[in-house]
């Protein structure tokens, strides 16, 4: 969860790192990580939603299937907790090699919020 006050965009970026997919598939993921922001009202943005047509993200839609970068750009968000969400939708492959358990690595960054204790 993150505190905004609604004063500055609020900007949540998600990067996984996966293997290459076969080659002449037409699917070139192995794993799928998804990123998904809901604001204080229960509102839904997806990763990368909108954002062709945009500079900002549109809410509702389906999760995004195809990127292993996925963004969520709120131009004047609601002031209040916003949850962002990183969701393992589906690990074919342990793209963290360092555990025994099948799981994978992200990175996640959050701009746009109060700085907390």
């Amino acid at each position: 969860n993150v505190t905004v006050d609604g004063t500055t965009p609020l900007k949540v970026t998600m990067i996984y790192r996966d293997w290459p997919g076969t080659t002449g598939s037409s699917l070139h993921r192995i794993n799928d990580m998804d990123l998904m922001v809901t604001d204080p009202s229960g509102v839904i943005y997806w990763g990368n939603r909108g954002l062709k047509n945009n500079m900002w993200s549109n809410a509702g839609g389906n999760p995004n299937t195809k990127d292993t970068v996925e963004n969520v750009f709120i131009q004047n968000p609601a002031s209040g907790i916003w949850n962002v969400t990183v969701i393992a939708s589906e690990l074919n492959q342990d793209t963290h090699v360092e555990t025994a358990a099948l799981d994978s690595d992200y990175a996640l960054v959050v701009s746009g919020m109060n700085p907390g204790p």
